[in-house]
């Protein structure tokens, strides 16, 4: 489970504008130096009898001193992450980011979790569905999964657009959108029976999983090749959107399944080919 987990914890890295809170320049030690100085000082001008009362207002002046250096900056956050409910989906959890994102573009305020796709759905309600559910349906992939090029199954799927690219990519809210599209990424990785451990994609061999490899492989044994193109889009998206890393590694899965016997005669080599030339697009 621990595998599982790691994936489940994608990094999501704050925007440039948040910064850790500081603390003041005034630290620790030079408050106990100081305050060991004045003690001393005190102790020796008035006397013995005053070191009791002298060492209790040096300590206190020290905690006031020291709690002042410890207090974080006040400053105001930009583009602050809001936590959405974790979502569970066949036991497995798909953490989700809002946005300040303020434009009217919606596939931004999809990938935001500030609105719908053109079917009504959340990025929430997607990433929610079984197995089962992503198999049987058709519509979803090219909204999780943007490309330049118009679907052939879907023509009034949404096309990713520069001004979309951009935005994942240069962006205020870039590390929220990669993070949200990251999500989809592990959702599908699991519906196909791989996970995403540190940076490298492998197949879940977990048996007790829903998501084991075991399980989830019949996915390349239906006749049609609607999930080989699936796997097509996903690594343009991926490529375009700044998670190129995870499509490489993606791929480099992939084309181990092309040396077993087993699985090569399901995966032609125009397929191959397609997938190799998507991680190398410029576009």
């Amino acid at each position: 489970m621990s595998a599982i987990n790691a994936a489940r914890n994608a990094p999501f890295l704050l925007p440039q504008s948040q910064k850790a809170p500081q603390e003041h320049w005034l630290g620790r030690y030079q408050v106990a130096i100081v305050c060991g100085a004045a003690a001393s000082l005190l102790t020796g001008y008035f006397g013995g009898w005053l070191l009791g009362v002298a060492s209790a207002v040096i300590i206190c002046l020290g905690k006031l001193l020291l709690d002042y250096c410890q207090t974080p900056s006040t400053a105001p956050l930009t583009n602050t992450a809001i936590p959405l409910p974790s979502l569970q989906s066949a036991n497995q959890s798909y953490p989700l980011y809002q946005t300040n994102y303020q434009g009217a573009d919606q596939m931004i305020r999809f990938f935001s979790c500030l609105g719908t796709d053109d079917h009504q759905r959340s990025l929430a309600d997607i990433l929610h569905w079984s197995n089962e559910q992503l198999e049987q349906s058709h519509n979803y992939i090219q909204r999780l999964f943007l490309n330049v090029q118009r679907s052939q199954s879907d023509q009034a799927a949404p096309l990713l657009t520069p001004a979309i690219q951009t935005e994942f990519l240069q962006g205020s809210n870039r590390n929220v959108l990669q993070h949200n599209l990251r999500q989809c990424f592990l959702r599908m990785l699991h519906f196909y029976g791989f996970i995403y451990e540190g940076g490298s994609v492998r197949r879940n061999a977990d048996r007790q999983s829903p998501h084991s490899f075991n399980r989830r492989i019949e996915w390349l044994w239906i006749n049609d090749a609607h999930n080989l193109l699936r796997v097509t889009r996903i690594l343009h998206a991926v490529k375009a959107l700044g998670l190129a890393a995870e499509g490489h590694a993606f791929l480099a899965t992939l084309l181990e399944l092309t040396t077993d016997p087993l699985y090569a005669r399901h995966i032609p080599l125009l397929t191959r080919n397609l997938w190799t030339a998507a991680l190398n697009s410029t576009q």
